[in-house]
């Protein structure tokens, strides 16, 4: 069966913007892939860099705070207790040494 010259034209016609579509499809996706990737590193390193201010702003306070409690004269006696202390003196100071910690954590 032979074919027109119309229907000829038409299937080529056909094909070429079959094609086009295609590669359109397959371009506009890999666009989209890369953005989306690209969005995603973004968003994690964001993500990476806002952890490590916040741990490196709880370093800070722990080491604040442990300077503090280094240079207490309160704690550091308390520290230094003997055993064979009363044993109502030691509660008294470790309630002291718990008000001054919470003194500390609170500031």
């Amino acid at each position: 069966m032979k074919k027109s010259i119309r229907s000829k034209i038409m299937l080529c016609v056909m094909l070429v913007v079959g094609f086009a579509f295609l590669a359109s499809a397959i371009g506009g996706t890999e666009y989209f892939l890369r953005v989306l990737e690209q969005h995603i590193v973004l968003e994690e390193e964001q993500k990476q860099e806002q952890a490590a201010k916040q741990i490196a702003y709880i370093q800070n306070n722990i080491m604040s705070l442990a300077k503090q409690i280094v240079v207490d004269d309160e704690i550091q006696d308390c520290m230094k207790m003997q055993r064979d202390e009363e044993i109502i003196d030691r509660l008294i100071k470790a309630s002291s040494i718990k008000e001054t910690l919470r003194r500390y954590i609170n500031q």
